[in-house]
């Protein structure tokens, strides 16, 4: 039988694992923004075909909430990544303008918080997508898209 410490001491050890379980990292997010971006370029029709360039980035949390990544472009445009695994990997883009994380229209912010607030159960499917835009070079997917 362990004693009662070695069971508090194991229980702090595995705390922090079951905390940032489905958290992305801001490496993870940068790969999915640049490679959806790429891919809706092609998607498109669009004719430039270079390589999207990150300008600048941002986390963002929205009332405590998981939060998102948003990257803005050198070009133009911008990206709306999920910080949880366990949502939908781009929750909006634009190829035209710039995202103001500092500025963030109230309506967009309430749409944030629920966007983020129930997380899908973890499936294959959702890794799957995940794994999509992870992975290099990207290629055009049938996963269903949503644009801002």
């Amino acid at each position: 039988m362990c004693p009662k410490y070695v069971k508090y001491y194991l229980l702090l050890l595995l705390f922090p694992l079951t905390v940032t379980a489905g958290e992305i990292t801001l490496k993870t997010a940068s790969l999915v923004a640049v490679n959806f971006m790429q891919e809706m370029k092609i998607l498109s029709g669009n004719p430039d075909r270079t390589y999207p360039v990150i300008n600048s980035h941002s986390h963002i949390n929205i009332n405590g909430s998981p939060g998102f990544y948003v990257f803005n472009f050198k070009n133009n445009g911008f990206i709306i990544v999920s910080d949880n695994e366990n949502c939908y990997p781009v929750a909006g883009f634009s190829f035209d303008g710039k995202f103001d994380p500092l500025n963030i229209p109230p309506v967009c912010a309430s749409w944030m918080e629920n966007y983020q607030a129930d997380p899908l159960p973890s499936s294959g499917a959702m890794n799957e997508i995940w794994d999509h835009y992870t992975l290099s070079p990207v290629f055009p997917s049938n996963h269903r898209i949503r644009s801002a």
